[in-house]
């Protein structure tokens, strides 16, 4: 998620992913936005929603602990990746904040 355990620089983005299709990008990561703004704004583009990934029941996947660090974060892990001329297949396990 980020540096060290205590994840700093991180996001809440475990299993994000982007997609490029006849090289235009689709699904893009929305980056940071900014490091000193608005804690509204920092704190939606380092969030689960600003990413394409999952969100369950509305809850962050992640626990943030002030501007840069994080309390408790989700661990992700890739079991198998396939790729083929037509399709891409992946099988992720993630713990979000509940594990």
């Amino acid at each position: 998620m980020g540096y060290l355990s205590i994840a700093a620089h991180g996001h809440a983005d475990a299993l994000a992913f982007t997609l490029s299709v006849g090289g235009h990008e689709i699904l893009v990561d929305p980056g940071t936005y900014a490091y000193h703004c608005q804690k509204r704004w920092r704190d939606y583009f380092r969030g689960t929603s600003a990413h394409n990934t999952l969100r369950v029941d509305g809850e962050e996947q992640s626990v943030p602990s002030g501007n840069f660090m994080w309390l408790a974060h989700a661990r992700a892990r890739r079991e198998r990746y396939e790729t083929g001329p037509e399709r891409m297949y992946s099988k992720v396990f993630t713990t979000g904040t509940c594990g």
